[in-house]
C-alpha cells in the first residue's frame, strides 16, 4: 500500500503542465512585447515620427514606455534612427498624488533617465504639474467649483492631469518645429503612446473609442498617416498594448530588467533592475495582496484593482480603499496618510450633502431686471476656512516629517524610523523588492513635497486673493493669517473622522443633483416695471462706483496706488518689424553679450497702423506715434529683447535665441477717450446673415417612464437684446467714434505679458511666484497682510453688539480691499489681454458687495428663502415672461417698420451728421479754446483729464475724419456704409440731396471753425510781440503778459493762475514760445480742415453733376 495520498505521476505531471504553461505565457508575452516594439520601430523609421508617451509609471503605462524606450534603443543601435531623435516623456503630479505613488514616480524617473543616457536616447522628460491656479486647493477651495462626488460628473481629471499635458506636449512640439537643432522633425507626426488596454474595463474602453485608439494598429496608423495632412500640433493616439490582459502586463513587469523577478530565457529590457517595488506598491493599495510581491511565480496580481489616484479624491465612494489599506502599514501610517484620509472621507460628506453649500452671488440676470442669482454652488465659508486649515497642518507635518529623517540621516541612525523598520521588518518583501524600496523610501522622505505638501504660503497669498476676488466671506487675508498660525504651531484642530468611523446614518444619503437646491433671486431695482427696465435698460455694471478705502485720504496726485483710466477707448494695433544683428551698432535700443558674441536690437520698422482694424494713414498715423505709439513699441521691443536675459543663463546665451525674435509682430494698446457708436442709416434689401436668437433659460429635465420632471434652472443668463433678427439683417449701421473724456479711478493693476514671462505660470492670466512674494513680503507687504487681517477680526469682536451682529455676521465679505492691495503692490500680476476681463470681475463682485449680496453665504438656504425681498425661481421664470412679452410686442412692430422702410430705397445721414457736427464743436472747444486759455495761463484746469490730453484726442478726431477729403465722396465714405455709399452713387437724384444736405452742413462746420480762430486772433497777435521782448525778471515779463496777452483776451481771464505760476525767467520765456508755437502747428490743421470743407463745398454738386451720364442725367431732370 502506498505512504502517498495521492499519486505521485500525477503531482509530476501537474508540475509538468503548470510550467509548460508558464513558459508558454511567457513566450506569448515576450512575443507581444516584441511585436509592438517592432510597431514602434516600424513608426520612427518608417514615417520619421516622434513619440510622446504620458507615463504615470503605473503598470500600464510603464509596460508602454518599456515598448517605446525599447524600439528607440534597438533602431538607435541599428543606425535606422538618428540619435538626436527626441523621445518625449511627461508624467502629471496632480500635486495631491498618493504618497506611494508619489515616491516611485520620483524614483523610477531619476533611473529612467539615466538608462536613457546610458543607450543614447534623447529623452526630453517633464514632471509635468497643474498650474498654482488650478491646483486642488485653489481651485476647489477658492469658491470657484465644487469637489465631485460619485453622483456628479466631475472635471478634475481635465483640469488636473489632462489640461497641464496637452500643454507640455503642444508646446514642446512646437519648441521642436521652430527649433534649429530639430528643423528636421518640422514635418515628422507626432504619435502619442498611451497605456489604455481594451480589457481593462469597460469605461476605459468607451475612452479608447472616443479617442480612436480601439482596433487601430501600428499598420493602420501608418496608412492613415499617409493619407491625412497633418497640422502643426496634430498628435495621433496609438495604444501598443490595447489587447493585453491584466496578467500580461504583471508578467512582463516580472521578466523586465537587468535582475528580473523572474527567470526566463527572454531578454525584456528595463530602466530599472527590476519592477518587483511597481508590482509591491499596487499590491499596497488593495486588500488583495500581489502574489509576485510576495516572491512566489505565477501570480495574477491584482487585476488592475489597485487603483492609484488624487489622496483626497472624492469619487472614489464611501471608502477610499486604496488609502485605507495604505494607512494599515506603518511604512505610510507614520508619513500622515490616515490623516490626508480623514480629510478626504470629510471632503466626501459635506460634498454630497447640499446643506452645507454657501448660496453665492456670481450670477445676474440681464433681461430679469438684473435681478442677483444666488446659487448654492461652493462650500460654506467656515467650511473653506477649516480646508485651508487642514491643508496647512497636513503640510507642516510633512515637513516635520522630512526635517525628522534628515536629521536621522546626519546621525547616521536612519534605521530607527519607524517606517525604515516597517519596510526591513516585512518578511513578505524578498530581498530585491526590499533593498529597492527602502532606496525609494529614504530618497523620497528627503524632500517634505513627495509627502502631503498641498499647501504654501503662496498658495495663501494666491487663495487670499481669490477669496477677495470672488465674494467669499472670510476676513481680509484669511488663508494666509492660517498659514502662518499653522506656521508658529498655534490654532492646529483635530482631523475629522472616518467614514469607517461613522454610521451610514451619520454620513448621510450621497446626494446628487435632484438635492440641489434652486437659485433664490434677489432684486435690485426699486421699481421694476418692464418697459421701463427694456427701453431704458440700465446693466448691473453701469451701477459700479469704485469703493473707498483709507488710501482715498490722499489726492489723487500724491497717490501712486490710484490710476485715472478712459471711460471710453478704441484698439489701435501696430504691425512691426523687430530687427536684430549680430555685433555692436550705434544707435541700437539694446544689447547684450552671448556665446556667439555682441547681439543688438535695431529700432523696430513700424509696418502700418490699424485703428480698430481699419489702416491708418497721413496725418493720423503722425499724431497716434507722436503722441506714444511709437514709444511703446520701442519699449516693448527692449522688454521682450531684454527678458532672454533675464530667463537664460549667461552661458547658454546664443545669437539663434535672439534671431528667434525676429520677424513680424504686433501690439495692441488702446486709445483713450474715443467712444463707439453705431448709427442707423437705412436698411437694404440684401440679407445680412444674423446668428438665431436661441435664447432661454435651461432647466435640467429627466424622462422616466416616459414622464418629465422638471429640475432646476441652470444660471447661463443671457444679455437683454431688444432688436428684431430682421432688424439686425436688413439693416445699414455706420460705426463711427465720437470723443468722450468720462473718467474713473482705478486702482493700481500690476501686469504681466506672457511673452516675457518663461516659467509654464507665464501662460496664466494671474500670475504670482514665490519671486513675486518675496518682492511683495520685502516691501511689507505680509506686515500689512497680517495687520489688515487682525484688525478686522478685533472690529469684528469688538463691535459685534453695537452691530448687533448675528451669527452669520462673523463671516462677513469684508471687499475687494486684500485682491486690490495685491495686485496695487505687485504680489499678484494680472496678464495684459486679461485685464479687461478681470476689471468685469472686480466691479462685479464690488457691485454686488455694495448690493449686499454676500451676506446670506453662511444662511441656511431656508433662512435665505425667507429673507426679505427674496424670490423663488419659479416666480422669477413668470416675471421675466412679462419683460419678454414687451420685447416680442416691439419686435413685431419693429420688422413692420423695416418693411416700409425697404420700400423706400432711402438713405439717412442726418444721424451721422449730427454726431459730426457735435463731435467738432467738441473739437472746437478742446483744441482751440481750452488749449488756449490752458497755454496761456488763463485758466486752471478743473476736469479730470488733462488739457493737452483732451487737445491731443480732439485734434487726432478732427484728421481721422478730414484727412484725405478731396471730394464729396470721400465724405461719404466715412460717414455711410459702404452699401449706402454704392446705392447713393446709383441714384443720381439721391445723391444731389445727399450732397447738398452734407455741404450745408460742412459750411457750417468751416463758419464755427473760422469763428473760433477769429476770436483769438487779438491775443495770439499779442503774444507775438510779447516773444518778441526782452526781460530782465520774471515779474516785469508776467505784468507785461497780463497786459498784452490777457487783456487780449478779455473777462475770461483768471488772474490767479499767472499770480501764482512762479518759474524763473528762462522757464517763462521758453514756456511761451512753446505756447506760441503749438497754437500755430494746431491753427494749420483747422486751416487744412477749412481748405478742405472749401473746396468741397465749391465743387461738391457740380462735380456730382458733371460725372453723370447723360441718361443719369435726364434721369435727374425728369
Amino acid at each position: 500500500m502506498s505512504v502517498f495520498k495521492v499519486n505521485p505521476i500525477d503531482i509530476i505531471d501537474s508540475v509538468v503542465v503548470g510550467t509548460v504553461n508558464q513558459v508558454s505565457r511567457e513566450k506569448l508575452v515576450a512575443q507581444a512585447f516584441s511585436s509592438s516594439v517592432a510597431d514602434i520601430r516600424a513608426l520612427i523609421e518608417n514615417e520619421r515620427a516622434i513619440i510622446t508617451s504620458l507615463c504615470s509609471f503605473g503598470k500600464d503605462s510603464t509596460v508602454t514606455l518599456l515598448i517605446v524606450m525599447e524600439a528607440y534603443r534597438q533602431a538607435i543601435a541599428e543606425n535606422t534612427i538618428e540619435p538626436e531623435r527626441p523621445l518625449i516623456v511627461s508624467t502629471v503630479n496632480t500635486k495631491a498624488e498618493a504618497i506611494p505613488m508619489q515616491m516611485f514616480v520620483n524614483y523610477a524617473s531619476k533611473r529612467m533617465l539615466e538608462y536613457a543616457k546610458s543607450v543614447g536616447i534623447n529623452i526630453q522628460f517633464k514632471l509635468v504639474q497643474p498650474s498654482l491656479n488650478n491646483e486642488f486647493f485653489i481651485r476647489y477651495v477658492g469658491g470657484q467649483k465644487i469637489p465631485a462626488t460619485p453622483t456628479r460628473s466631475g472635471d478634475c481629471s481635465v483640469i488636473l492631469k489632462v489640461n497641464p499635458n496637452e500643454h507640455f506636449v503642444n508646446s514642446l512640439v512646437e519648441s521642436i518645429r521652430h527649433s534649429k537643432k530639430y528643423g528636421n522633425y518640422a514635418s515628422s507626426p507626432i504619435i502619442s503612446c498611451l497605456g489604455s488596454r481594451e480589457k481593462e474595463s469597460s469605461r476605459r474602453s468607451k475612452n479608447m473609442e472616443r479617442h480612436n485608439l480601439k482596433g487601430k494598429s501600428a499598420e493602420d496608423l501608418m496608412n492613415s498617416m499617409t493619407s491625412q495632412s497633418i497640422g502643426n500640433s496634430k498628435v495621433y493616439n496609438y495604444a501598443p498594448i490595447r489587447d493585453w490582459e491584466t496578467d500580461d502586463v504583471f508578467l512582463l513587469l516580472s521578466l523586465a530588467g537587468s535582475k528580473p523577478l523572474q527567470r526566463s530565457c527572454y531578454d525584456i529590457p528595463g530602466f530599472l533592475s527590476n519592477f518587483g517595488l511597481l508590482i509591491e506598491i499596487y499590491g499596497n493599495g488593495t486588500s488583495e495582496t500581489c502574489e509576485i510581491a510576495t516572491g512566489q511565480s505565477g501570480g495574477a496580481g491584482c487585476n488592475g484593482k489597485a487603483r492609484y489616484g488624487c489622496s483626497i479624491c472624492t469619487i472614489v465612494s464611501k471608502q477610499d480603499k486604496t488609502a485605507t489599506n495604505l494607512a494599515k502599514l506603518k511604512r505610510w501610517e507614520v508619513l500622515g496618510v490616515e490623516n490626508t484620509l480623514r480629510l478626504r472621507d470629510w471632503l466626501f460628506r459635506i460634498s454630497s450633502n447640499m446643506s452645507e453649500r454657501a448660496l453665492h452671488a456670481r450670477a445676474f440676470d440681464p433681461v430679469g431686471y438684473n435681478r442677483v442669482a444666488l446659487q448654492p454652488n461652493t462650500l460654506k465659508p467656515k467650511h473653506l476656512d477649516k480646508i485651508v486649515r487642514y491643508a496647512c497642518q497636513l503640510t507642516q507635518e510633512s515637513i516635520a516629517h522630512s526635517e525628522r529623517f534628515k536629521s536621522l540621516v546626519e546621525q547616521g541612525r536612519e534605521a530607527e524610523h519607524e517606517g525604515v523598520q516597517c519596510i526591513q521588518n516585512d518578511v513578505t518583501l524578498p530581498p530585491k523588492i526590499k533593498k529597492a524600496f527602502l532606496e525609494m523610501y529614504t530618497e523620497a522622505l528627503l524632500n517634505p513635497q513627495n509627502l502631503n505638501y498641498y499647501f504654501s504660503e503662496v498658495h495663501a497669498v494666491l487663495l487670499s486673493f481669490r477669496w477677495s476676488l470672488d465674494g467669499i466671506g472670510a476676513a481680509p487675508f484669511r488663508p494666509l493669517a492660517i498659514w502662518k498660525q499653522i506656521e508658529q504651531g498655534k490654532g492646529w484642530i483635530p482631523y475629522p473622522k472616518l467614514n469607517s468611523e461613522m454610521s451610514d446614518a451619520d454620513i448621510g444619503k450621497i446626494q446628487g443633483y435632484e438635492a440641489l437646491s434652486e437659485a433664490v433671486m434677489m432684486p435690485v431695482l426699486r421699481d421694476e416695471d418692464a418697459h421701463k427696465h427694456v427701453f431704458d435698460h440700465v446693466s448691473l455694471i453701469d451701477l459700479w462706483t469704485r469703493p473707498l478705502d483709507a488710501s482715498d485720504i490722499f489726492d489723487e496726485d500724491m497717490n501712486c496706488s490710484i490710476k485715472r483710466g478712459s471711460d471710453h477707448s478704441a484698439n489701435v494695433t501696430a504691425i512691426y518689424e523687430l530687427n536684430i544683428s549680430a555685433g555692436k551698432l550705434d544707435g541700437a535700443l539694446s544689447t547684450a553679450m552671448t556665446v556667439d558674441g555682441v547681439v543688438s536690437l535695431h529700432k523696430p520698422t513700424i509696418k502700418k497702423v490699424l485703428f480698430e482694424g481699419k489702416v491708418v494713414s497721413g496725418k493720423p498715423l503722425e499724431l497716434i506715434l507722436n503722441t506714444g505709439l511709437e514709444n511703446e513699441v520701442d519699449s516693448y521691443c527692449i522688454q521682450k529683447f531684454e527678458s532672454l536675459l533675464v530667463s537664460v543663463p549667461d552661458f547658454e546665451l546664443n545669437f539663434e535665441m535672439f534671431n528667434n525674435l525676429v520677424g513680424e509682430r504686433k501690439l495692441t494698446r488702446s486709445l483713450k477717450y474715443f467712444e463707439k457708436t453705431n448709427l442707423i442709416t437705412g436698411y437694404s434689401e440684401s440679407v445680412r446673415k444674423v446668428p438665431a436668437k436661441i435664447n432661454f433659460t435651461q432647466r435640467v429635465s429627466k424622462v422616466n417612464r416616459k414622464k418629465i420632471s422638471r429640475g432646476n434652472t441652470r444660471m447661463v443668463f443671457y444679455p437683454l437684446s431688444v432688436d428684431s433678427r430682421y432688424h439686425q439683417a436688413h439693416k445699414q449701421e455706420k460705426e463711427m467714434f465720437k470723443l468722450c473724456f468720462d473718467t474713473h479711478t482705478q486702482k493700481l493693476i500690476s501686469m504681466h505679458d506672457k511673452d516675457f514671462l518663461n516659467s509654464d505660470e507665464a501662460r496664466e492670466n494671474i500670475f504670482i511666484s514665490q519671486e513675486t512674494v518675496a518682492c511683495w513680503k520685502e516691501a511689507g507687504g505680509l506686515d500689512r497682510a497680517l495687520e489688515l487681517h487682525n484688525d478686522h477680526m478685533h472690529r469684528l469682536i469688538k463691535y459685534r453688539h453695537i452691530r448687533k451682529s448675528n451669527k452669520y455676521d462673523v463671516r462677513k465679505y469684508p471687499g475687494t480691499q486684500a485682491a486690490e492691495l495685491l495686485i496695487t503692490e505687485g504680489g499678484v500680476t494680472i496678464e495684459r489681454k486679461y485685464l479687461s476681463q478681470f476689471q468685469f470681475l472686480l466691479k462685479r463682485t464690488q457691485v454686488m458687495d455694495s448690493l449686499s449680496m454676500f451676506k446670506y453665504q453662511s444662511m441656511p438656504i431656508d433662512v435665505v428663502k425667507a429673507s426679505e425681498g427674496a424670490i423663488a425661481m419659479s416666480q422669477h421664470r413668470r416675471d421675466k415672461a412679462e419683460v419678454l412679452d414687451v420685447i416680442r410686442k416691439y419686435r413685431n412692430q419693429q420688422r413692420g417698420n423695416v418693411r416700409s422702410n425697404l420700400l423706400s430705397f432711402d438713405v439717412n445721414i442726418d444721424e451721422t451728421l449730427n454726431a459730426l457736427d457735435e463731435s467738432v464743436n467738441i473739437v472746437i472747444n478742446e483744441s482751440i479754446h481750452k488749449q488756449n486759455l490752458h497755454l496761456l495761463k488763463a485758466e486752471f484746469n478743473t476736469h479730470s483729464v488733462s488739457t493737452s490730453d483732451r487737445s491731443n484726442a480732439a485734434k487726432l478726431w478732427l484728421m481721422m475724419h478730414f484727412d484725405g477729403v478731396s471730394k464729396i465722396e470721400d465724405l461719404f465714405i466715412r460717414i455711410m456704409t459702404s452699401k449706402d455709399v454704392s446705392l447713393v452713387n446709383n441714384n443720381p437724384k439721391l445723391k444731389v440731396q445727399l450732397t447738398t444736405k452734407a455741404i450745408k452742413r460742412l459750411k457750417k462746420i468751416n463758419k464755427r471753425i473760422l469763428e473760433a480762430q477769429q476770436v483769438w486772433q487779438p491775443a495770439l497777435v499779442a503774444l507775438a510781440e510779447f516773444n518778441n521782448m526782452t526781460f530782465r525778471d520774471k515779474e516785469s515779463a508776467k505784468s507785461e503778459f497780463s497786459r498784452l496777452v490777457h487783456g487780449a483776451i478779455g473777462s475770461n481771464v483768471d488772474k490767479w493762475v499767472l499770480n501764482e505760476w512762479n518759474p524763473r525767467l528762462d522757464t517763462l520765456l521758453s514756456a511761451f514760445q512753446s505756447a506760441q508755437k503749438n497754437i500755430n502747428s494746431t491753427a494749420t490743421l483747422f486751416d487744412d480742415v477749412v481748405t478742405t470743407i472749401n473746396k468741397v463745398s465749391d465743387t461738391g454738386a457740380h462735380k456730382v453733376v458733371a460725372k453723370m451720364t447723360f441718361a443719369q442725367r435726364l434721369a435727374l431732370l425728369s
